[in-house]
């Protein structure tokens, strides 16, 4: 009696491709997930949008609550980019501005953006809107909260 053995094409296709940004040092495989230490070095998509200042993400925070507790706001949406770099290293806080009576964090990644909005919302409630651009890869979150 013979026995067919079946090879499926994904079994032999080749390890996805692995880099290493030259900049931040982040593993980055095809999938956007960490890869292994032996990586080829190249500019990953989070610095090119770093250093062109053209985040996928803006989340705004305002509020007579959010200046009460600004510093342990911004803590906790620290604490929560490192635990989404640490699956995601493509998603990172670009930087943190502060415009008339409200914070404005522009992010790598509209689902961190969604991300730390959630984070907020789940943490201290207020109000949450959340819009996606419909012709750009581009998110807007909006949260606030009065006292």
């Amino acid at each position: 009696m013979y026995t067919t053995r079946i090879v499926s094409a994904i079994s032999q296709a080749s390890p996805p491709r692995v880099r290493v940004a030259a900049r931040c040092s982040s593993k980055v495989a095809g999938n956007g997930r960490r890869g292994p230490p032996d990586a080829n070095e190249h500019i990953c998509p989070a610095c090119h949008r770093i250093r062109d200042q053209f985040p996928a993400g803006y989340v705004t925070l305002a509020g007579s609550f959010f200046e009460a507790h600004k510093e342990t706001i911004l803590q906790l949406m620290r604490n929560e980019e490192e635990r989404a770099k640490a699956e995601h290293p493509l998603e990172r806080i670009i930087d943190i501005q502060t415009q008339d009576a409200k914070t404005i964090v522009r992010t790598t990644d509209l689902h961190l953006a969604r991300r730390l909005g959630d984070a907020v919302h789940s943490a201290y409630q207020g109000e949450l809107e959340v819009k996606y651009s419909p012709d750009e890869y581009l998110v807007r979150v909006y949260w606030s909260r009065s006292s």
